[in-house]
């Protein structure tokens, strides 16, 4: 028998907390427990020591390690901005911590032993980040919903592409618009300008234009010469910025010559009819339109007594004489138009019988 045997431990965090006193009959053996208490965080390394009066010494090594149960916490800055947006996750969990997974909520995960980590978000979006803490007494996890919003930056887009504004006559001035649009998700602010003779006339400032609204931009064409025009339209913008290309036509005001000035029907018998044309000729670059053409009497207009003549074009108006008495006839034909003049031309006519011979005499016998 084995008589008067200790076991001690030789420090903590270990103790001998039953048969710290012991005796062994021959051929026979006991349990001695030791507990390990840590009361901090780390790994230990001790000994047990066994001894007897008569059974010699042993020493035996215990190992254990202090730890506390992971508890997860993060924070990142900033929690929202435009893309692409560059965060900062910092985390503050407690306990033993042995490993990190972050979810960043865009499809991106990754794992690291790191308190810092930086992570960009590439597109817009709304997205749910979570920290998974990993120890030796296991895992915990805190999620944060919809803690990063990710925003389009300001974006401009304007349309259409290019304006013709075809032929405006000198002096005059026609008005298109251009529509611009903030296809991001933050305020757009910006400028639209020209050089004449395209003018900017309302809409040239947007300021703070929210995400998905539309503004009208209003330029006006104003020709000082006939010729032809190609400039630009500039948009600066927060947004980003654009040129659409504006083109027009200056043409000079229509106006009116009608040849010749007069026309001669001669003589004509009475009851049958005989037609000349008068020529009319645009001398001006822009569409004449709702032109007349009127006559009275026994003259009248058969064709084109409505007209409308292009830029530097022509066109006929034939009209007609039909006498139904003798005489001699002078009268006008009235060419009027709705933004070409007017002009006033003599038409000249004589109404005749056909003669038939007729005669008597008397006496008609006698002596000479």
């Amino acid at each position: 028998t084995v008589s008067n045997g200790t076991a001690a431990v030789i420090g903590g965090p270990f103790t001998v907390v039953s048969n710290a006193t012991f005796s062994v009959p021959g051929f026979r053996s006991t349990n001695v427990v030791v507990q390990f208490a840590p009361v901090s965080v780390g790994a230990f390394t001790n000994s047990v020591a066994f001894a007897s009066d008569n059974g010699g010494v042993a020493t035996n090594t215990v190992i254990g390690v202090g730890a506390i149960v992971p508890v997860a916490s993060f924070s990142g800055t900033p929690t929202n901005g435009t893309a692409p947006l560059a965060v900062t996750f910092t985390d503050s969990s407690t306990g033993t911590i042995t490993n990190r997974f972050w979810n960043f909520g865009d499809s991106n995960t990754t794992n690291t032993t790191s308190t810092s980590v930086n992570h960009t978000y590439n597109l817009a979006g709304t997205n749910t980040v979570s920290l998974t803490v990993f120890g030796p007494l296991g895992t915990n996890v805190q999620s944060r919903s919809s803690y990063i919003v990710v925003l389009n930056p300001a974006h401009l887009a304007v349309n259409p592409g290019s304006l013709s504004y075809g032929s405006v006559v000198i002096g005059q001035t026609n008005s298109l618009t251009f529509t611009l649009s903030n296809t991001g998700d933050v305020p757009l602010s910006g400028t639209a300008t020209s050089a004449a003779p395209f003018t900017v006339s309302s809409g040239g400032t947007y300021n703070n234009l929210a995400g998905g609204q539309t503004q009208t931009v209003t330029v006006a064409f104003a020709p000082d010469s006939a010729t032809t025009f190609n400039g630009s339209m500039i948009f600066i913008s927060d947004g980003g910025d654009l040129t659409n290309a504006v083109s027009g036509v200056g043409v000079t005001p229509g106006n009116i010559i009608v040849t010749p000035t007069s026309q001669d029907f001669g003589t004509l018998a009475t009851g049958t009819t005989a037609q000349v044309s008068f020529v009319v000729t645009n001398t001006g670059g822009s569409t004449v339109t709702n032109g007349t053409a009127t006559a009275s009497g026994p003259f009248t207009v058969l064709s084109n007594a409505n007209f409308s003549v292009t830029g530097f074009g022509s066109t006929n108006v034939v009209v007609r004489f039909a006498p139904v008495s003798a005489g001699t006839f002078t009268n006008s034909v009235a060419f009027g138009t709705a933004n070409g003049g007017v002009a006033t031309n003599t038409v000249i006519g004589t109404g005749a019988i056909i003669p038939v011979a007729s005669f008597t005499g008397t006496p008609t016998n006698g002596a000479s």
